[in-house]
């Protein structure tokens, strides 16, 4: 999820996890959101990376959260 302002804007994912698999039969899994951050908006702007201009923002702590999920997936690094 992006820009999530409150707690309660997390129960989408619920939502898009019951909606992937009941539309598309996909079984997919939540690992992590992004919060509303003003400061992605002042990277964009001076055109430099969020992560490098504010590397202790809101955002960038889920970022590494996300990318640590990402890590430990079994099934996203699998070989086919």
């Amino acid at each position: 999820l992006n820009q999530v302002r409150h707690d309660r804007d997390l129960k989408i994912s619920d939502a898009m996890v019951q909606a992937a698999q009941k539309y598309f039969g996909i079984s997919i899994e939540f690992i992590g959101y992004l919060p509303q951050d003003t400061k992605v908006q002042q990277a964009i702007l001076s055109r430099e990376p969020y992560l490098k201009s504010f590397p202790e923002g809101d955002a960038a702590s889920q970022i590494q959260n996300i990318c640590q999920q990402l890590m430990v997936l079994p099934k996203f690094w699998k070989e086919k």
